[in-house]
């Protein structure tokens, strides 16, 4: 009964469909024989019914004509939406409104697989010399064009052979394997040939919406060493590599499924995915962010499901934003761009083609280095906790970071630099690129330091329309919701120590009644609302340093520490042990989410709203009760009708604990074929911890201010508490015992369902996880 549960539940988390390029599916067939086409809406499907090829639209262009593609896609998507995993005519699109004045065919003059467009011009061609060959005359027999037939076979490959044979490798004159474009299908090969020179390659597409190859490639180590790498075909930068070949596995990806293999002899070398199965379907794929990821094919889901990726952040991807962006693996969409500067191309963007970067808001004022006695306008804006660009050029002249950031001003290429850090003065000229918002410092692998970005002086210091003054207000309550609340407004009255502020959404009164203090941005007061709750505001004058620099101070203030929050995490599992063994009946709260947890001045945390609770008498081992607590945080049992436990509070505690962690909600985005890097958090700890790769798990905005070992125990607790079936979850006293590091844990093993819901996007997962135990 548990298994078919999973089953079932595997089979409705991912009944979504992945967004993708539309195509109309009609009957068909698997061969173009002599004399025959494919036109129109018609396909060829392969003999297995897995994969099916023909034309598909990729959306028109400025409101022309729409342009159409001859690709090879999975042939089990439903409404009629597809991902190729294989283009004929990336780089020549067919601009046509009816799709079917264009058709495929064996060229009766050659013996060519081609597109031909309105019955006379050629569009796209095999071209290849080896059926020109199979159609010369021989002294034995004489094989014509009309002796060639094309051919889709059950792996998904496209075969171009002699009518009279099989697919037998002998007989195949050309084959769509031997030129991938973006993605890799079992059996398929990434090659070199040593006798002609002749490689292939995956290469990238340019957006999500243009089959044209794009910015990034997957091939054989040039230098002849046994690894395939990741190059950024712009500048020739290898950002990744597998490792090389050790005989079983590459060293880098050790965990690479069976069935990869990596030949090399006299004649050639090539990488060969794993072999297809008859229940598992695969594809290597180089995605546009120049990420690689294998994917699987789930039948019953209905989707291609991420199951690894390299390299693991997108941000190590080579120039994955463009220039004057900086990339940050804890947010959606990863790329954002510099103060100053706004996207390039909009459009490009949406379509996560995101190479094209920032352009600048306002040119640089170069009046110092045309010579000019008189120094340059320009100021600098302060990107705190960054991992610098690439390509730095020293400046040992400069002694102190004035002079440094004098240098940078007296030349109108430089366009940032950075001082300190054990690198003294360095400067960056023209366009930057690669730089990450640090997610960990380990002290060691990477520095987190400051670079400073040349700006127009007016971007720096923007003051507003008209002379209006602008003022953000930076509120601290203590009020039911935790942490602090951040406002923007614009100031239209100030009146005798009231202030009145009005927005589109709310009018709020403030009653300002005593100075506090002072700093670089403004005063801070003293206020209440008019509920009585004491607040804190800062009024900025003369603002100077800009709204965006206001922002990042009051988040990084409004942060708790690491310590701050291992103890917040150790306090609620205390809270929860208590309410399990040692009241008289043990007490299930039924509704533990960071909304229920109060913080009071000093941090300490008190578990709140106990309005779902229920009891459990001691001589008892379950409880059957009605679904109650909050859809998110939910045990899978509570909600599929069986009698539940105190486990299903543990299970709502490693969320919150997941949470916790990393300063930010459990997404569920980032693991269909469609979806971000940005994974299910939950999940990404659970396959960290198995690579003992816990670093990055961390709340980036700590800047690695935070102890190893407790985010390594942390992790696992929460892992450990929410594992598929109740009784491989710890108790909240063992949780407790953990925390305190008197007891140990071992690396927890993914939970399956956990894979299943880290599939759905963020606004479905939730609602299916909950529909997937609830249906009969």
């Amino acid at each position: 009964m548990a298994m078919r549960r999973l089953t079932i539940l595997l089979e409705l988390l991912f009944s979504l469909a992945i967004p993708g390029i539309p195509v109309v599916m009609v009957a068909s067939r698997d061969t173009i024989s002599p004399g025959e086409s494919l036109a129109g809406n018609d396909r060829l499907v392969s003999s297995n019914g897995n994969y099916a090829l023909g034309f598909f639209q990729a959306g028109g262009g400025g409101g022309g004509a729409p342009t159409w593609y001859l690709g090879t896609w999975l042939n089990r998507v439903p409404r009629g939406v597809v991902t190729p995993v294989w283009v004929a005519n990336g780089d020549s699109p067919i601009a046509v409104d009816d799709p079917a004045t264009a058709e495929l065919a064996v060229s009766p003059d050659d013996g060519n697989l081609v597109i031909i467009v309105a019955k006379k011009s050629i569009a796209w061609s095999t071209s290849t010399a080896l059926v020109a060959n199979a159609t010369t005359t021989t002294t034995n027999t004489t094989t014509t064009a009309a002796a060639v037939v094309a051919t889709l076979s059950d792996g998904g490959n496209l075969i171009l052979r002699r009518s009279s044979s099989n697919a037998s490798s002998s007989h195949i004159l050309w084959q769509s394997f031997d030129h991938p474009t973006n993605s890799l299908l079992p059996g398929a090969k990434i090659v070199r040939d040593k006798v002609t020179g002749l490689t292939s390659r995956l290469v990238s597409r340019k957006s999500t919406a243009d089959q044209a190859p794009g910015a990034y490639s997957l091939q054989l180590d040039p230098s002849g060493a046994a690894q395939f790498v990741l190059v950024e075909l712009t500048s020739g930068v290898v950002y990744w590599s597998s490792g090389e070949w050790n005989g079983r596995f590459f060293d880098s990806i050790p965990d690479m499924g069976a069935g990869s293999a990596f030949v090399s002899n006299s004649r050639e070398e090539y990488f060969m995915s794993p072999t297809e199965t008859a229940t598992v379907i695969t594809r290597l794929s180089l995605e546009v962010s120049g990420q690689l990821k294998s994917f699987l094919w789930y039948e019953g889901l209905q989707d291609w499901v991420v199951a690894a990726s390299q390299p693991k952040s997108q941000c190590d991807v080579h120039a994955t934003c463009g220039p004057f962006a900086v990339c940050d693996d804890g947010v959606l969409p990863s790329c954002g761009c510099m103060e100053g500067f706004s996207v390039r191309s909009p459009v490009d963007w949406e379509l996560e083609d995101r190479t094209g970067g920032c352009a600048r808001d306002a040119p640089l004022d170069c009046t110092a280095a045309a010579g000019n006695s008189s120094k340059s306008s320009d100021k600098f804006y302060s990107l705190p906790c960054v991992r610098l660009p690439h390509n730095a050029q020293n400046m040992a002249a400069a002694t102190d970071e004035s002079e440094c950031a004098n240098l940078c001003l007296s030349d109108c290429s430089c366009t940032a630099y950075s001082y300190g850090h054990g690198g003294g003065c360095r400067v960056w000229h023209d366009e930057l690129f690669n730089v990450k918002q640090q997610q960990f410092n380990d002290h060691g692998t990477a520095k987190v330091e400051l670079l400073h970005l040349r700006l127009a002086a007016k971007e720096v210091e923007k003051n507003g329309e008209n002379g209006r003054r602008r003022m953000l207000i930076w509120i601290l309550a203590g009020t039911k919701r935790s942490g602090l609340v951040v406002a923007y407004w614009e100031m239209f009255r100030v009146a005798m120590g009231s202030l009145r502020l009005d927005t589109s959404t709310c009018s709020v009164q403030l009653r300002i009644s005593q100075r506090l203090g002072s700093g670089g941005f403004g005063s801070v007061y003293k206020g209440s609302l008019g509920d009585s709750n004491t607040i804190a505001v800062k009024m900025l004058h003369g603002v100077c340093q800009g709204e965006k620099q206001f922002r990042a101070e009051s988040n990084t203030t409004s942060m708790l520490s690491w310590t701050s929050r291992y103890q917040i995490a150790l306090g609620i599992a205390r809270g929860l042990a208590y309410l399990h063994e040692s009241c008289r009946d043990r007490i299930i709260h039924c509704d533990i989410k960071p909304q229920n947890i109060l913080l009071d001045a000093s941090f300490v945390p008190k578990i709140a709203d106990f309005g779902m609770a229920t009891f459990m008498q001691r001589d008892l081992s379950r409880v059957l009760t009605t679904v109650r607590g909050t859809v998110g945080y939910l045990a899978p049992e509570w909600i599929s009708g069986v009698p539940i436990t105190t486990k299903v509070d543990v299970y709502s505690y490693g969320l919150v604990l997941f949470e916790i962690i990393s300063g930010r909600h459990n997404s569920c985005d980032g693991h269909t074929s469609q979806g971000h890097n940005a994974a299910y958090f939950p999940l990404h700890v659970a396959h960290s911890l198995l690579k003992g790769d816990i670093q990055n798990l961390v709340d980036h905005r700590l800047c690695g201010d935070a102890n190893l070992e407790e985010i390594e125990r942390a992790c696992k607790v929460a892992c450990w508490c929410i594992q598929d079936a109740d009784f491989d979850r710890p108790t909240m006293g063992e949780v407790v015992q953990v925390l305190e590091g008197v007891r140990e844990l071992r690396v927890p093993p993914v939970p399956h369902l956990l894979q299943a819901v880290a599939g759905e996007p963020a606004s479905a997962c939730t609602e299916i996880f909950f529909k997937a135990f609830t249906s009969d």
